[in-house]
């Protein structure tokens, strides 16, 4: 999500307008959405939680507001430690000679035929936390906006977070149309089979935004 797309002219209201905004942002990565989603945010909490340590020691190094909280792990289907599958590779062009914004706790299958300078470490152990565990530890109430680019654990937070998801009013997915690029992992489909009371509002790119209708 860069400013002045179509992401984030949708996002934007839905965080700049509440006094005091809830956003999680599961899978933050560099931290280039965390810190444009801060900059309009009134106060309020955004947690960005990322797993893999080469990104986490960019999250920690940026100045972000005060209301953000960067947290070392990931969503998962339990909590407790996870397995995750870094990535690595040069990407086309030469820009990048580590890639790690690809990274899951669910094995890679598909992404490796479709990208093949794609590469994955060797497993780590991370923490992790049910969305339901982690809202529960962090005495979250009400979640104005789920913002998650977690390559394929998107229906672990889905199937473990059916109580905050009630709670919820927003959520920004990266949906993989052809589905299995990640062990598991869900199509557009799978998810909406898995949300009722749900709708999409609009599909950017990969990006997809749902809205909670009850």
């Amino acid at each position: 999500m860069r400013e002045g797309t179509e992401h984030w002219r949708v996002i934007k209201p839905i965080i700049a307008k509440p006094k005091a905004p809830v956003v999680i942002e599961p899978g933050a990565c560099h931290g280039q959405q965390t810190a444009l989603m801060a900059s309009v945010m009134k106060g309020g909490r955004l947690f960005a939680i990322e797993p893999d340590p080469r990104n986490i020691k960019t999250l920690r190094a940026r100045k972000f507001p005060a209301w953000v909280s960067v947290l070392a792990g990931a969503i998962s289907d339990h909590t407790g430690q996870a397995t995750f599958y870094p990535s690595t590779g040069t990407y086309p062009g030469g820009k990048w000679t580590d890639w790690n914004a690809s990274g899951s706790c669910r094995k890679p299958e598909k992404c490796l035929k479709h990208h093949t300078w794609l590469r994955f470490k060797d497993p780590i152990q991370v923490p992790c936390w049910t969305l339901d565990d982690f809202c529960r530890d962090h005495e979250i109430e009400t979640i104005d906006l789920i913002h998650a680019d977690i390559q394929g654990c998107e229906r672990d937070l889905i199937e473990h977070g059916t109580e905050a998801l009630k709670q919820t009013r927003y959520m920004n997915l990266e949906v993989s149309e052809g589905g299995g690029a990640y062990e598991g992992s869900w199509t557009l489909d799978d998810m909406l089979a898995h949300l009722p009371g749900w709708e999409v509002v609009t599909q950017y790119g990969p990006d997809v935004l749902f809205r909670n209708t009850r």
